[in-house]
């Protein structure tokens, strides 16, 4: 499955082996805090369109990072 908007991803730092849990979102629902990503934020572009196994590399301030995409899939709707 491709990653788009409303996928739920996990991915792993390979810097430091953490696993975070984040959703694509809408420019305006995006709340890096609690795991909601931008699609036109640099991560969340990145994201767009790849799948489980593949790795990125994304530029910030603080210098390189790759996060290896550990699952991607949508999240269930609440009852």
């Amino acid at each position: 499955m491709e990653a788009h908007l409303g996928s739920a991803l996990m991915l792993r730092d390979e810097a430091d082996g953490s696993i975070q849990n984040v959703r694509l979102v809408k420019e305006g629902e995006s709340n890096p805090a609690h795991g909601l990503l931008s699609v036109q934020s640099p991560l969340g572009a990145r994201l767009l369109g790849r799948q489980e196994g593949e790795r990125i590399t994304v530029a910030t301030p603080m210098g390189s990072r790759v996060f290896e995409i550990i699952d991607v899939g949508m999240l269930q709707p609440v009852p």
